[in-house]
């Protein structure tokens, strides 16, 4: 399988906390609407009782009618999160705060409306303004507020629930991960154990030296942090424990070049990603051909990628089920959790025998600690 190359993958983070209101795009998004839709009734009413209704001093009418809100906006937000609906204890603050709202948004309305639709301002005008406005936008001021207060409970609870269902999906892949991860140490237990009983009948000190190699390695198992990824240096260690187990047993049947470029070994990489496919190539590539065979290991950068590649000149891919082993399948699962299509895994056959196993994923690197 070979996925396209993808962008630069970042370390990943808990999801932050959003508990605002709704986003200033949608807030002036409303606003624009609400002034232009404002307008057209103006209009259409003025219509209909047969006065004449320009556009443009209807639209400066709308204006000073909204342009208010854009001012009270903030503190209504502010008393919405503090004081937020479904209590009933909120209630007796956003009551008389609706009220106090209300009378705000006709002063400044009525000191608005005096330069934008008279042209002129005076105290007096000012005063008969209220006194109109109270009567006529009241408790549609009230209403406004209130509605103001709903869209910012509506907003933050499906925030919420959006948080919520990352973090689940966030969890389960976490989940998913660490029960793919948990399946590599039985998976190579029983194997490694498999080659020690076959070793105790043959050649009692390789036995022994394998079962040293193998309690080091699954200490080393057991001593890691449980992450998801872990760096190139800790891959080779775990990679030459491993190998250790496998050359006791295999003594100079099996010979191994490991090379990784240094500009990588802080890069990160998915747990146990070489010793899967260091195993694949030793299982089925060398251990049953008669005179052994190698195995080479290769780390690099590849552009904006980390290329991985394990080749060995042992059969090559036959009829056995190689493709398809838990190794195998565990690393392309793995891979795609971690990565999603910003992968790339082939396996295929060698030139002119044994098979190549090649993997790509997005180069990044491990914080330094300080």
């Amino acid at each position: 399988m070979d996925v396209s190359p993808a962008a630069r993958h970042s370390e990943r983070m808990p999801l932050p906390r959003r508990r605002g209101g709704p986003s200033a795009t949608l807030i002036a998004t409303i606003f624009a609407a609400a002034t232009v839709l404002y307008a057209v009734h103006l209009v259409v009413f003025l219509h209909s009782r047969g006065d004449r209704a320009p556009w443009l001093t209807e639209l400066a009418e709308s204006t000073a009618h909204w342009a208010p809100w854009l001012l009270l906006l903030a503190p209504v937000f502010a008393l919405a999160q503090r004081f937020r609906l479904g209590r009933a204890s909120s209630y007796a603050v956003h009551v008389p705060a609706a009220v106090a709202v209300a009378l705000i948004q006709i002063v400044v309305r009525a000191t608005l409306d005096q330069p934008l639709i008279h042209g002129q301002w005076t105290l007096a005008a000012v005063a008969e303004g209220i006194s109109s406005l109270i009567g006529r936008t009241f408790f549609a001021n009230v209403i406004t507020y209130f509605a103001l207060v709903i869209v910012h409970e509506v907003t933050v609870r499906e925030r919420a629930q959006r948080e919520a269902a990352a973090e689940r999906e966030r969890q389960l892949g976490e989940a998913r991960l660490l029960a793919l991860q948990n399946q590599m140490q039985p998976h190579f237990l029983f194997n490694a154990l498999n080659g020690i009983s076959a070793l105790m009948h043959q050649d009692v000190d390789a036995a022994h030296r394998m079962l040293l190699g193998l309690a080091n390695l699954l200490r080393a198992f057991l001593d890691d942090s449980g992450a998801a990824e872990t760096t190139v240096a800790r891959e080779e260690e775990l990679l030459r424990d491993y190998l250790a187990v496998e050359q006791a047993r295999l003594g100079e049947r099996l010979r191994v070049d490991i090379d990784i470029d240094a500009v990588v070994r802080r890069a990160l990489v998915p747990r146990f990603i070489l010793q899967p496919l260091v195993e694949n190539a030793i299982r089925h590539g060398i251990a049953a051909a008669r005179g052994g065979g190698s195995v080479h290991v290769s780390v690099a950068p590849h552009g904006e990628r980390l290329a991985i590649r394990v080749e060995d000149d042992g059969r090559g891919l036959r009829d056995e089920p190689r493709r398809g082993g838990i190794g195998i399948r565990n690393t392309v699962a793995r891979l795609e959790h971690l990565y999603g299509d910003a992968y790339a895994f082939e396996l295929r056959n060698r030139e002119p025998s044994g098979v190549v196993a090649r993997i790509e994923v997005p180069l990044h690197f491990a914080k330094e600690r300080g």
